[in-house]
């Protein structure tokens, strides 16, 4: 199996999304942003948990 590493259409927005993502690093996003993902990553998996033991509508 071979892999290729290139976007199958880098000018498309699928493509561009792909390769901006790929050379990206955490430094190249600011520390508010990445503080707010967190954040926002601990309440999405507190409204989980909270949700998974509400029972389902009839």
């Amino acid at each position: 199996m071979t892999s290729n590493l290139e976007p199958t259409d880098p000018s498309g927005p699928t493509g561009q999304l792909a390769s901006w993502l790929a050379n990206t690093t955490l430094d190249d996003i600011p520390l508010e942003v990445r503080d707010r993902a967190r954040y926002l990553t601990l309440d999405g998996i507190g409204c989980l948990l909270v949700g998974a033991q509400l029972p389902w509508p009839p």
